[in-house]
């Protein structure tokens, strides 16, 4: 059974293996696997800052006593834009097709939503078909395209700018 929860300081190094993980077995994570270095320490200040946040929240998927997928969102600072929090998800390859994404979807939306949210943002590779069918799924519309935005394998590749209105 795979439970949902608010990531804990203690799960810093759970975390650290998670986002490696995650960086190499897929080229849809923003990080290369050599970016991905953080030490135990300041990834605990990040778990322990996002902790009880109003504008931030950490959800992790634990399976086994093992994270095998996280999802973030983080409020817009200034006062226009506070009703919008932009979304990173991420879910270990072994796990896809499993409806894990949309339960992660699901929990951090009715988070943002108890913190006000009015819109939910977020980008993906247009050539993630599997991602863009969940947040499509999800409610989840195009509203554009970063052409060229991101570098993988030395080629440019495309972003989609996807949102959801609350």
């Amino acid at each position: 059974m795979t439970e949902i929860r608010e990531a804990k300081k203690t799960d810093a190094e759970a975390m650290i293996a998670l986002n490696e993980r995650l960086s190499r077995e897929t080229s849809f994570m923003l990080l290369e696997p050599e970016e991905v270095s953080s030490s135990i320490e300041s990834q605990t200040e990040i778990l322990q800052r996002v902790s009880g946040s109003e504008d931030e929240c950490l959800l992790v998927a634990e399976q086994n006593d093992r994270l095998i997928g996280f999802i973030v969102a983080n409020r817009r600072p200034f006062s226009r834009v506070r009703h919008c929090f932009s979304i990173v998800v991420g879910v270990e390859e072994l796990c896809w097709g499993e409806g894990l994404g949309e339960r992660l979807m699901f929990e951090i939306e009715s988070w943002a939503i108890s913190k006000g949210a009015k819109r939910l943002e977020l980008t993906v590779l247009a050539n993630n078909s599997r991602a863009i069918k969940l947040y499509q799924s999800c409610g989840f519309s195009t509203e554009g395209t970063r052409r060229g935005s991101m570098r993988v394998r030395s080629k440019l590749e495309d972003e989609l700018y996807m949102a959801k209105i609350l």
